[in-house]
């Protein structure tokens, strides 16, 4: 009687113990599933190129002018607080719209713009 016990609790035992692997590995199968489609739309958002038109050329255009302006027509006392204003710009277009080419374009330009006003 007890060996009948023990061999039923055996089974039982290891039906549950496949049951719970197949709901996991369901589960994981899911999540893999959701990690790869996020990756795809983001790697769909981000690869996109632009249209060159004039909206486009002057987005692009505009950090290097600001930059240019704030190294040649602001008055060395005050270029600092051009770079923080410059800075605080780049990093919330940084943040709404993640690592594009835009926001790097951004970025590289504050980098140049820094390195001119102290060397």
């Amino acid at each position: 009687r007890w060996v009948r016990w023990i061999s039923w609790e055996r089974e039982r035992k290891e039906l549950w113990r496949k049951l719970r692997w197949q709901q996991s590995q369901q589960l994981q199968q899911q999540q893999l599933q959701q990690q790869q489609q996020q990756k795809q739309q983001l790697y769909e958002h981000s690869s996109r190129t632009p249209q060159w038109n004039g909206t486009v050329i002057g987005m692009y255009a505009l950090p290097t002018i600001l930059g240019f302006l704030i190294l040649t027509v602001v008055p060395e006392a005050y270029v600092n607080y051009f770079l923080v204003g410059y800075t605080l710009w780049a990093g919330g277009i940084v943040f709404r719209w993640g690592q594009t080419n835009y926001s790097q374009h951004i970025l590289l330009c504050l980098l140049y713009v820094t390195l001119a006003a102290y060397l």
